[in-house]
């Protein structure tokens, strides 16, 4: 409710956004964009960066509470933290993607996230995860960037089945990435290895 009149404010409809090609231009498309280099580059760079932000909040608790000593209700606290500043990064790079070149911004969204990794992977003092929760955050404005990234490369007539599509194809990397720490720590009985691998996709991202 807080979010809904900043939503008002700086959510605006793009010009011609309603006259999308018809017809004939989406059948083309429809047959084609599996083989286009941009939907793989698109879903290898946002399915690693989505990967390890979804997988880093998943493991977020069992960290907490097995491994630092924290309690259920300190993680619950991180992990809302967290997403309130991730509707706000969403809203911001939003914003930001329809006014400067989208490859900065993706840089700006995943650093965080690279960051938070590497610093998990040394273990770091307890006081350091709440400001490490606020940067998986600010990386889930990702989401905004993804969208607007395959607006820059396929015609509005296609946008949902591309959308679908690299949804579909990122899902062996999210749900790979979700079983890693909970593999790692059943062995180990830590989570840093993960979050070093972690840290290695985003760059790769």
């Amino acid at each position: 409710a807080v979010l809904i009149p900043l939503v008002a404010l700086i959510v605006r409809e793009a010009p011609g956004s309603r006259s999308a090609p018809q017809g004939g231009a989406h059948a083309r498309s429809a047959a084609g964009f599996l083989r286009e280099r941009n939907f793989w580059a698109i879903t290898v760079c946002f399915g690693l960066g989505f990967a390890v932000m979804l997988s880093l909040g998943n493991a977020y608790p069992a960290y907490g509470t097995e491994t630092r000593g924290i309690t259920g209700q300190h993680v619950s606290l991180l992990l809302g933290a967290s997403a309130i500043v991730g509707i706000a990064a969403n809203l911001g790079f939003g914003w930001l993607a329809d006014r400067f070149a989208r490859v900065p911004l993706i840089w700006a969204a995943l650093l965080p996230l690279a960051l938070c990794a590497g610093a998990l992977a040394l273990t770091p003092p307890v006081g350091w995860l709440l400001p490490l929760a606020l940067a998986i955050g600010i990386a889930q404005g990702l989401t905004a960037l993804w969208t607007a990234s395959i607006g820059d490369r396929f015609e509005p007539a296609v946008f949902g089945s591309v959308m679908g599509a690299m949804g579909f194809c990122m899902l062996p990397l999210t749900m790979s990435g979700i079983q890693l720490p909970i593999v790692v720590f059943a062995r180990s009985g830590r989570f840093e290895q993960a979050f070093a691998v972690f840290a290695g996709l985003t760059v790769v991202a």
